[in-house]
Protein backbone atom coordinates (compact mmCIF):
# COMPACT_ATOMS: atom_id res chain seq x y z
CA UNK A 1 0.00 0.00 0.00
CA UNK A 2 1.58 3.25 -1.17
CA UNK A 3 -0.96 5.65 0.34
CA UNK A 4 -1.57 7.11 3.79
CA UNK A 5 -4.95 8.53 4.72
CA UNK A 6 -6.54 11.11 6.97
CA UNK A 7 -10.24 11.40 7.83
CA UNK A 8 -12.18 14.60 8.39
CA UNK A 9 -15.25 14.05 10.54
CA UNK A 10 -15.81 11.49 13.29
CA UNK A 11 -19.56 11.07 13.21
CA UNK A 12 -21.36 7.91 12.12
CA UNK A 13 -20.04 7.78 8.57
CA UNK A 14 -16.56 8.91 9.58
CA UNK A 15 -16.32 5.90 11.87
CA UNK A 16 -17.51 3.67 9.03
CA UNK A 17 -14.61 5.02 6.95
CA UNK A 18 -12.17 4.40 9.81
CA UNK A 19 -13.28 0.78 10.15
CA UNK A 20 -13.05 0.13 6.41
CA UNK A 21 -9.61 1.73 6.14
CA UNK A 22 -8.38 -0.58 8.87
CA UNK A 23 -9.89 -3.63 7.20
CA UNK A 24 -8.31 -2.72 3.86
CA UNK A 25 -4.95 -2.04 5.49
CA UNK A 26 -4.53 1.63 4.56
CA UNK A 27 -2.30 3.42 7.10
CA UNK A 28 -4.21 6.13 8.98
CA UNK A 29 -2.10 9.21 9.60
CA UNK A 30 -4.64 11.14 11.66
CA UNK A 31 -8.11 12.63 11.87
CA UNK A 32 -9.67 16.06 12.06
CA UNK A 33 -12.74 16.33 14.31
CA UNK A 34 -15.24 19.16 14.64
CA UNK A 35 -13.08 20.54 17.47
CA UNK A 36 -9.76 19.63 19.11
CA UNK A 37 -11.67 18.81 22.28
CA UNK A 38 -13.93 16.32 20.51
CA UNK A 39 -10.96 14.78 18.78
CA UNK A 40 -9.09 14.38 22.05
CA UNK A 41 -12.15 12.80 23.69
CA UNK A 42 -12.44 10.22 20.90
CA UNK A 43 -8.75 9.54 20.38
CA UNK A 44 -8.42 6.81 22.98
CA UNK A 45 -11.79 5.12 22.41
CA UNK A 46 -11.22 4.91 18.64
CA UNK A 47 -7.47 4.19 18.91
CA UNK A 48 -6.57 7.16 16.71
CA UNK A 49 -2.89 7.87 15.89
CA UNK A 50 -3.11 11.66 16.02
CA UNK A 51 -5.54 14.58 15.95
CA UNK A 52 -5.14 17.56 13.64
CA UNK A 53 -5.94 20.95 15.14
CA UNK A 54 -7.09 22.50 11.87
CA UNK A 55 -7.75 21.96 8.18
CA UNK A 56 -4.56 23.85 7.38
CA UNK A 57 -2.48 21.54 9.59
CA UNK A 58 -3.88 18.49 7.80
CA UNK A 59 -3.32 20.06 4.37
CA UNK A 60 0.32 20.74 5.28
CA UNK A 61 1.08 17.15 6.33
CA UNK A 62 3.26 15.70 3.54
CA UNK A 63 2.72 12.15 4.78
CA UNK A 64 -0.99 12.26 3.91
CA UNK A 65 -1.80 11.42 0.30
CA UNK A 66 -5.55 10.78 0.61
CA UNK A 67 -8.21 12.59 2.61
CA UNK A 68 -11.65 11.16 3.39
CA UNK A 69 -14.28 13.85 3.89
CA UNK A 70 -17.06 12.67 6.20
CA UNK A 71 -18.44 15.98 7.44
CA UNK A 72 -21.90 17.62 7.11
CA UNK A 73 -22.93 18.29 3.50
CA UNK A 74 -22.38 22.06 3.49
CA UNK A 75 -18.68 21.60 4.30
CA UNK A 76 -17.82 19.19 1.47
CA UNK A 77 -17.13 21.80 -1.22
CA UNK A 78 -14.69 23.92 0.78
CA UNK A 79 -12.89 20.98 2.36
CA UNK A 80 -12.55 18.99 -0.87
CA UNK A 81 -11.24 22.06 -2.67
CA UNK A 82 -8.72 22.78 0.06
CA UNK A 83 -7.38 19.22 -0.01
CA UNK A 84 -7.14 19.10 -3.81
CA UNK A 85 -5.19 22.36 -3.84
CA UNK A 86 -2.87 20.82 -1.24
CA UNK A 87 -2.14 17.96 -3.64
CA UNK A 88 -4.21 15.33 -1.83
CA UNK A 89 -6.48 12.75 -3.44
CA UNK A 90 -10.00 13.02 -2.04
CA UNK A 91 -12.75 10.53 -1.26
CA UNK A 92 -15.80 12.61 -0.39
CA UNK A 93 -19.10 11.55 1.08
CA UNK A 94 -22.23 12.34 -0.89
CA UNK A 95 -23.46 14.80 -1.90
CA UNK A 96 -20.26 16.12 -3.41
CA UNK A 97 -21.42 19.71 -2.88
CA UNK A 98 -24.57 21.74 -2.27
CA UNK A 99 -25.33 22.47 -5.93
CA UNK A 100 -24.01 21.74 -9.41
CA UNK A 101 -22.15 25.04 -9.60
CA UNK A 102 -19.95 23.92 -6.73
CA UNK A 103 -19.61 20.33 -7.97
CA UNK A 104 -18.58 21.49 -11.45
CA UNK A 105 -15.88 23.63 -9.84
CA UNK A 106 -14.58 20.57 -7.97
CA UNK A 107 -14.51 18.49 -11.16
CA UNK A 108 -12.46 21.22 -12.84
CA UNK A 109 -10.16 21.60 -9.84
CA UNK A 110 -9.55 17.85 -9.80
CA UNK A 111 -8.40 17.99 -13.42
CA UNK A 112 -6.28 21.09 -12.83
CA UNK A 113 -4.45 19.62 -9.84
CA UNK A 114 -3.95 16.15 -11.32
CA UNK A 115 -5.37 14.59 -8.16
CA UNK A 116 -8.03 11.87 -8.06
CA UNK A 117 -11.47 12.48 -6.61
CA UNK A 118 -13.98 9.79 -5.65
CA UNK A 119 -17.56 10.05 -4.39
CA UNK A 120 -18.65 7.60 -1.70
CA UNK A 121 -21.51 5.89 -3.50
CA UNK A 122 -20.78 2.79 -1.49
CA UNK A 123 -24.18 1.09 -1.87
CA UNK A 124 -23.36 0.12 -5.45
CA UNK A 125 -20.83 -2.28 -3.94
CA UNK A 126 -23.42 -4.71 -2.60
CA UNK A 127 -22.63 -7.88 -4.60
CA UNK A 128 -26.15 -8.16 -6.02
CA UNK A 129 -26.08 -4.51 -7.15
CA UNK A 130 -22.98 -5.40 -9.14
CA UNK A 131 -24.74 -8.50 -10.46
CA UNK A 132 -27.72 -6.40 -11.60
CA UNK A 133 -25.37 -4.02 -13.41
CA UNK A 134 -23.62 -6.92 -15.12
CA UNK A 135 -26.98 -8.42 -16.11
CA UNK A 136 -28.11 -5.18 -17.73
CA UNK A 137 -24.78 -4.77 -19.54
CA UNK A 138 -24.90 -8.31 -20.90
CA UNK A 139 -28.52 -8.09 -21.98
CA UNK A 140 -29.78 -10.70 -19.54
CA UNK A 141 -32.12 -8.07 -18.08
CA UNK A 142 -34.20 -6.05 -20.57
CA UNK A 143 -35.72 -7.58 -24.33
CA UNK A 144 -38.34 -10.29 -21.23
CA UNK A 145 -39.11 -13.92 -22.26
CA UNK A 146 -38.98 -15.90 -19.01
CA UNK A 147 -40.58 -15.92 -15.58
CA UNK A 148 -39.13 -13.89 -12.71
CA UNK A 149 -36.39 -15.59 -10.73
CA UNK A 150 -34.63 -15.08 -7.40
CA UNK A 151 -30.84 -14.95 -7.19
CA UNK A 152 -29.27 -15.50 -3.75
CA UNK A 153 -25.98 -13.86 -2.85
CA UNK A 154 -23.82 -16.85 -3.73
CA UNK A 155 -20.43 -16.18 -5.39
CA UNK A 156 -20.68 -19.41 -7.34
CA UNK A 157 -23.90 -18.20 -8.99
CA UNK A 158 -22.79 -14.64 -9.76
CA UNK A 159 -21.34 -13.45 -13.04
CA UNK A 160 -17.55 -12.98 -13.23
CA UNK A 161 -18.04 -9.20 -13.18
CA UNK A 162 -19.83 -9.33 -9.82
CA UNK A 163 -18.15 -12.30 -8.16
CA UNK A 164 -15.17 -10.33 -6.85
CA UNK A 165 -17.48 -8.12 -4.78
CA UNK A 166 -18.80 -11.08 -2.75
CA UNK A 167 -16.20 -11.74 -0.08
CA UNK A 168 -18.20 -14.30 1.90
CA UNK A 169 -19.58 -17.68 0.79
CA UNK A 170 -23.23 -18.50 0.23
CA UNK A 171 -25.40 -18.23 3.33
CA UNK A 172 -23.34 -15.40 4.83
CA UNK A 173 -24.78 -11.92 4.39
CA UNK A 174 -22.67 -8.93 3.41
CA UNK A 175 -23.87 -5.58 4.62
CA UNK A 176 -23.29 -1.85 4.84
CA UNK A 177 -19.73 -1.90 6.29
CA UNK A 178 -18.61 -4.31 3.58
CA UNK A 179 -19.61 -1.89 0.82
CA UNK A 180 -17.05 0.63 2.07
CA UNK A 181 -14.36 -2.06 2.07
CA UNK A 182 -15.04 -2.93 -1.58
CA UNK A 183 -15.11 0.75 -2.61
CA UNK A 184 -11.85 1.50 -0.80
CA UNK A 185 -10.13 -1.54 -2.29
CA UNK A 186 -10.96 -0.33 -5.78
CA UNK A 187 -10.04 3.30 -5.06
CA UNK A 188 -6.69 2.56 -3.41
CA UNK A 189 -5.72 -0.06 -5.97
CA UNK A 190 -6.26 2.59 -8.66
CA UNK A 191 -4.10 5.10 -6.77
CA UNK A 192 -1.34 2.56 -6.21
CA UNK A 193 -1.31 1.63 -9.91
CA UNK A 194 -0.51 5.28 -10.66
CA UNK A 195 -2.10 5.48 -14.13
CA UNK A 196 -4.58 8.28 -13.60
CA UNK A 197 -5.37 8.41 -17.31
CA UNK A 198 -6.98 4.98 -17.01
CA UNK A 199 -10.77 4.77 -16.60
CA UNK A 200 -11.88 4.91 -12.97
CA UNK A 201 -13.73 1.78 -11.81
CA UNK A 202 -15.11 3.64 -8.77
CA UNK A 203 -17.65 6.51 -8.54
CA UNK A 204 -15.93 9.79 -9.41
CA UNK A 205 -16.38 13.51 -8.84
CA UNK A 206 -18.04 13.58 -12.27
CA UNK A 207 -20.60 11.09 -10.94
CA UNK A 208 -21.15 13.36 -7.94
CA UNK A 209 -21.75 16.26 -10.31
CA UNK A 210 -24.23 14.17 -12.32
CA UNK A 211 -26.19 13.44 -9.15
CA UNK A 212 -26.59 17.14 -8.41
CA UNK A 213 -27.62 17.90 -11.98
CA UNK A 214 -30.29 15.21 -11.74
CA UNK A 215 -31.49 16.46 -8.35
CA UNK A 216 -31.75 20.02 -9.61
CA UNK A 217 -33.61 18.90 -12.73
CA UNK A 218 -36.00 16.84 -10.60
CA UNK A 219 -36.69 19.82 -8.35
CA UNK A 220 -37.30 22.12 -11.33
CA UNK A 221 -39.51 19.52 -12.97
CA UNK A 222 -41.63 19.31 -9.83
CA UNK A 223 -41.78 23.09 -9.54
CA UNK A 224 -42.67 23.69 -13.20
CA UNK A 225 -44.74 20.50 -13.53
CA UNK A 226 -42.92 19.75 -16.77
CA UNK A 227 -40.28 17.41 -18.16
CA UNK A 228 -36.75 18.80 -17.84
CA UNK A 229 -33.97 17.43 -20.10
CA UNK A 230 -30.62 16.70 -18.46
CA UNK A 231 -27.45 16.44 -20.53
CA UNK A 232 -24.72 14.31 -18.94
CA UNK A 233 -21.29 13.79 -20.42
Amino acid sequence: MKQAAAVIGLGFVGRAHLEALRRVGVPLRGVLASSPERGAALRESLDLPSIYASLDELAADPAVSVVHICTPNHLHFAQAGRMLRAGKHVLCEKPLAMDSRESEMLVKLEKDTGCVGAAAYNLRYYPLCQEARAAVASGVIGRRDAASELLPKDPSLLSPAARAYAAYPAGHAEGYPDTFVQLFREFYAYLDAGDFAAPCPFPTFADGNHELLLCEASAKSAQDRAWIPVLLE
